[in-house]
């Protein structure tokens, strides 16, 4: 096992470069019910896994030890004391997300605070490179807020999502953000308003985000689009409207109708981009769809997915629901294959995995994969998963790359 403390390095170069995405418009491919919602999917191809095909499917595991971890190092922030005094703290930072690169590099999007500027984290767990890319600033020396970022790896770019400038400054615009895995940060072109959750990059480069779009009255309706980059001196009149690629919905909360409700499955963190496909389980019901950009799903794939009862001891939080969802999250790796988080009922209680259901690009069940908690699985790669963790001895957030070992 190789440990990387993380140390202080030179800091490469970089530029302060936006690029937008136009939102206005939007195809009508899009419309209609909502995945999962009243309508039959008219599928291509259908493949259904019974309950003893799931059985009898391969048992993954992860290995003992890890092949490589990273430990973040802290920062001083300002924090509250008492009396609500200002006081200087030492924290340390934390990994939002993290992306695997063809190449197997990792890349880890840091939780941003004032006044450390380190956003990217880019490490090869088989080697010693390493490189820390600073957040970039505006020209007009304003420093953005990234709370909200979002990122995905394109033709050997990562691109950073965002709302991210100053909001008193420059309401209802977010950002795009692109960076090179040598050179850091390149000038944008623009920004227009866009708002949701980016899903991943097409070929083309055309943005996959999906968005809050509307609602009816029990469910609230998003779109996923795709939405192409915008160039210095457009109008974004004059630019390429969204393609609106297909809906989803969440049931609202009874108590708040402008909110979903909580216990809701999330079609935002069951979904992924690969190629010019977008692999979704749309409700909570046990449904993997792979839908072309097209609008026409090629692929649906069912599982048996056993008892989703509400357990008594967790009915509190469940108050509402018909059953606990099937899905939890889904993770495309460098290998091509989906992965696909069940939820599960231990001690009373409905949690996040341990196991991920493994699926190849044509439906086939390959694999259930155990990575056993309190782990937080950020990316998978080829034949590794990349999980945040927290050390049990030293109490310091982990983040750890381990091996898959399939069995035979």
């Amino acid at each position: 096992m190789r440990i990387l403390a993380v140390r202080t390095i030179a800091v490469i170069g970089w530029g302060s470069l936006l690029v937008g995405i136009a939102c206005e418009g939007g195809g009508s491919r899009g419309g209609g019910t909502p995945l999962g919602w009243g309508e039959p999917f008219e599928a291509r191809e259908v493949r259904q896994w019974s309950r003893d095909e799931m059985t009898a499917a391969g048992r993954w595991v992860i290995a003992d030890e890890p092949a490589f971890v990273l430990v973040p190092d802290s920062v001083e922030r300002w924090g509250t004391g008492p009396g609500g005094s200002q006081v200087a703290e030492r924290r340390q930072r934390y990994v939002n997300e993290a992306i695997v690169l063809p190449d197997q590099r990792v890349v880890l999007l840091y939780a941003m605070g004032a006044p450390d500027s380190i956003l990217l984290h880019i490490f090869d767990p088989a080697g010693d490179e390493e490189v820390r890319i600073p957040a970039p600033r505006l020209e007009d020396g304003l420093s953005p807020s990234w709370g909200h970022a979002t990122m995905a790896a394109h033709h050997g770019e990562i691109i950073l999502r965002d709302n991210n400038r100053p909001p008193l400054i420059h309401r209802g615009r977010t950002d795009m953000w692109q960076a090179g895995r040598q050179n850091g940060f390149t000038r944008p072109t623009s920004s227009v308003a866009s708002f949701g959750k980016m899903l991943g990059v097409f070929p083309d480069g055309s943005l996959v985000v999906m968005m809050e779009s509307g609602s009816t009255y029990a469910t609230i309706v998003s779109s996923t689009v795709a939405a192409w980059p915008v160039e210095v001196g457009h109008d974004p009149a004059d630019l390429r409207a969204e393609e609106v690629l297909f809906k989803t919905a969440v049931p609202k909360d009874p108590a708040n109708a402008r909110r979903s409700a909580s216990w809701a499955h999330r079609p935002r963190f069951t979904s992924a981009v690969a190629g010019d496909t977008i692999w979704i389980v749309p409700t909570e019901k046990p449904v993997l769809l792979a839908v072309h950009r097209s609008g026409d799903i090629l692929l649906e794939v069912e599982w048996e997915a056993g008892d989703r009862s509400i357990p008594q001891e967790d009915s509190d939080f469940w108050d509402g629901a018909a059953r606990f969802p099937s899905a939890a999250s889904l993770r495309i790796g460098t290998d091509g294959f989906v992965y696909v988080q069940r939820w599960t009922v231990r001690e009373g209680r409905v949690l996040r995995g341990p196991q991920w259901l493994v699926f190849g690009p044509a439906g086939e069940l390959l694999a259930r994969l155990d990575v056993p908690g309190p782990a937080t699985v950020l990316a998978f790669g080829d034949g590794a998963v990349v999980v945040r963790t927290r050390n049990e001895e030293t109490r310091v957030q982990e983040i750890r790359v381990y091996e898959i070992r399939k069995s035979e």
